[in-house]
């Protein structure tokens, strides 16, 4: 491997971890519909909640070992788009 392809590597790797990052920081938005997925409706609004709670303790600096509250709030992210999907699914007549 040439030193400018372990330079691009490493770039490469600093802008996944960083978007990885950046994209932790913003909470996931509760956007089902209420009336029509009231328990998917309440399971976003636990996961938007969760997501706060752990901004909350990065902030107060409880913890961050290791990048597992970066990895804690990317899964929440992940939750978060499944009960989108469960709910759009749902609403298509899906069972």
């Amino acid at each position: 491997m040439t030193l400018s392809n372990i330079g691009l590597a490493a770039m490469a790797t600093a802008l996944l971890l960083a978007g990885s990052a950046i994209g932790a920081n913003t909470a996931p938005k509760v956007d089902t519909a209420p009336k029509a997925h009231p328990d998917l409706d309440r399971a976003q609004t636990a996961t938007t909640g969760a997501f706060a709670a752990m901004t909350a303790a990065k902030s107060a600096g409880q913890f961050d070992a290791y990048g597992h509250a970066v990895q804690a709030q990317d899964l929440i992210d992940q939750a978060a788009a499944e009960e989108k999907l469960a709910a759009e699914a749902n609403a298509k007549g899906a069972k």
